[in-house]
């Protein structure tokens, strides 16, 4: 994107989600699904156990729990708050995964307690701030408090 692409915006409006709304195509829907899953889909975006449903029936091989940091509709709930109704749906079919308000080592130990198969993390690791050596320090702390946490649970291993 240059600044060129950047449409005119109103006092207030943000130019570059305007340029990204418009390239999100509305008129998506489950048949595409079904034309994609030829090859293994990992579906992100999930936020409703319908939808989880629906997903494992047109057969992905997994389930991003997912808000997009909110971006799309600031007031979305949570997406640990919604993680234990996806997983209820989704009944151990496919690995489900969540992304999204994952801060530290504690919030990855309660998305594994409420049945997510692991996790992804976005802003921690932008953190880091020291090319790979920064990402791999906070993925080290990550991993220390996740384990310090189980600890602390009476937990010394993840079983499932």
């Amino acid at each position: 994107l240059n600044a060129s692409q950047m449409p005119n915006t109103r006092a207030g409006e943000s130019g570059f989600m305007h340029y990204v709304s418009n390239q999100i195509d509305s008129t998506l829907d489950w048949s595409v699904v079904d034309w994609i899953t030829k090859l293994p889909v990992l579906v992100k975006g999930i936020m409703r156990g319908d939808d989880a449903d629906e997903a494992v029936r047109r057969g992905v091989q997994g389930i991003i729990v997912s808000n997009h940091g909110g971006r799309q509709i600031d007031s979305a709930p949570a997406t640990i708050e919604v993680l234990p109704e996806v997983v209820r749906a989704v009944l151990g079919r496919v690995p489900v995964f969540i992304d999204g308000g994952i801060r530290n080592g504690r919030d990855i130990f309660k998305s594994i307690a409420l049945g997510a198969n692991g996790v992804f993390v976005g802003r921690p690791i932008l953190w880091g701030l020291s090319g790979s050596q920064g990402v791999a320090k906070v993925m080290k702390i990550l991993q220390d408090e996740f384990v310090h946490t189980m600890q602390l649970a009476g937990r010394n291993c993840h079983s499932g």
